[in-house]
């Protein structure tokens, strides 16, 4: 009599490979990044260098271009009001950049301080920052109209001096209009660049600050032995 054994039939497993979530947090990165290219590819390149191509052509649409060279570039900047408005772009660039280093960088200084209503003190420095733009229009249009609130006032000093006085059209007129506009910019964005200034100098050690201080000090020390 003869037994037969029965052996277990193994079952050959593939290993399954499983993505790491490192790897599909990389894949999607990648993904976001790929979308964000072909918009920007889309909408600003391809426009961009369209528009510098036919920038050198006689274009009409419908009708085929003619290569005219610099041509119409000759023809924009012999233009009087094409210069003058250049002109009072970078006029305009240079001083609110200007204005906008020094001015927010001193409003950081009492902003990093501690007292009571800080909190409230920089929410209010901040808040013209979070309205809109067209809200901030609005409000300065009614603030440089000839009967708003500057005019106003204005006419109310020149009473109490005895002073002629004539309404001042910020808007409408070239000396005061750059200046308005001006203002509004700085008005609405010297907030948002004080809370970074701040955030940088809450970064700043105590140490250095310290030591800063101290090196003051004793350079007012010296000046005022070498006076005295």
């Amino acid at each position: 009599m003869c037994t037969t054994l029965s052996t277990p039939s193994i079952r050959s497993k593939t290993p399954v490979r499983r993505m790491s979530l490192q790897r599909r947090r990389t894949y999607l990165a990648y993904l976001f990044l790929a979308l964000a290219l072909i918009g920007l590819i889309t909408f600003l390149l391809i426009p961009l260098f369209w528009g510098i191509g036919i920038s050198f052509t006689r274009y009409t649409p419908g009708v085929p271009s003619v290569f005219i060279g610099f041509e119409n570039y000759s023809r924009v900047f012999s233009d009087e009001i094409v210069r003058a408005a250049t002109w009072a772009v970078l006029k305009y660039a240079l001083i609110v950049i200007l204005v906008l280093v020094v001015i927010p960088l001193l409003m950081a200084f009492p902003l990093n301080r501690e007292f009571a209503g800080i909190g409230i003190f920089r929410a209010g420095v901040y808040f013209p920052h979070t309205v809109s733009m067209v809200v901030v229009a609005t409000m300065f249009i009614y603030i440089y109209r000839s009967d708003g609130i500057i005019n106003q006032l204005l006419w109310r000093l020149s009473r109490l001096f005895g002073i002629e006085f004539e309404p001042i059209s910020f808007l409408k007129t070239s000396t005061w209009a750059l200046p308005a506009v001006m203002f509004v910019t700085l008005f609405k964005a010297s907030g948002y660049y004080a809370i970074l200034y701040l955030a940088g100098l809450q970064n700043v050690p105590s140490e250095l600050i310290e030591a800063a201080q101290i090196k003051v000090v004793r350079a007012g020390s010296k000046c005022r032995g070498a006076i005295c």
